[in-house]
């Protein structure tokens, strides 16, 4: 009998155990089923979520909350705006005030970043999200789409593997090929981003600084390596 209630009690253990799981990895893919549901209206709970996980990717306003739509139609939308042209059904647009970031919650990518530009007789696409995820006033989404750049990132601060990490977030987004990824020669208390295109990749340099709340400038600093990439990053303290 004692026999008998040990199994027993293994069994439950085993079975509770196996319950956690499966009500764990659900709450993780709650984002990934938004993929399949264009159109749908996105929670405060997932709203939080995006945000959480947009921000391991670039920097975002703080005490903001975003509005959030689950793309549908986006071949239409691709017709109105260059903007939308990598976006498919199913990812995830977040209007913040100051950028529109498409997000790709079931490989977990970056589809595209841009600044927002003011235009009220351009309208927001259909299925806003929940009251709470609201921005006043709303704001058109109309940045240009970012152009294919190679981009070489440098470490300009005193910790380790900064450069490596901040590559690894960049090659996220589809429109950037990484190039080389060293140290610079000096420190800086701010990122810099480089334009070394003569003005030929505005939208990227854009895109790029409010990803990285970087700077721009168009000449590398005295005492840096030359780089015949397109942007030059150097990650800033």
């Amino acid at each position: 009998m004692r026999n008998k209630l040990i199994i027993a009690a293994v069994v439950i253990v085993v079975v509770g155990i196996s319950a956690a799981f499966v009500w764990s990895h659900q709450g993780a893919d709650s984002l990934a089923k938004l993929a399949s549901q264009p159109g749908a209206k996105v929670s405060g709970d997932q709203v939080d979520q995006l945000v959480a996980r947009i921000s391991q990717f670039m920097n975002v306003p703080s005490g903001e909350t975003p509005s959030v739509v689950v793309l549908q139609n986006t071949a239409d939308l691709a017709k109105q705006q260059s903007f939308y042209k990598d976006a498919q059904d199913g990812d995830i647009l977040l209007l913040f005030s100051n950028r529109a970031i498409i997000y790709d919650a079931l490989t977990n990518k970056l589809v595209n970043v841009g600044p927002i530009v003011q235009n009220s007789a351009t309208p927001l696409p259909d299925g806003t999200a929940s009251a709470s995820a609201s921005v006043t006033p709303s704001p058109s989404a109309t940045p240009g789409v970012p152009e294919k750049v190679k981009v070489d990132v440098r470490n300009g601060t005193t910790k380790a593997g900064l450069a490596g990490a901040t590559a690894s977030t960049l090659k996220k987004n589809t429109w950037i090929t990484i190039g080389s990824v060293s140290d610079a020669k000096a420190t800086y208390t701010s990122t810099l981003i480089i334009d070394l295109s003569g003005g030929t990749k505005p939208n990227a340099v854009a895109a790029l600084a409010a990803q990285l709340n970087g700077t721009v400038q168009t000449t590398i600093p005295k005492g840096e390596a030359s780089s015949t990439a397109d942007i030059l990053v150097i990650v800033g303290q």
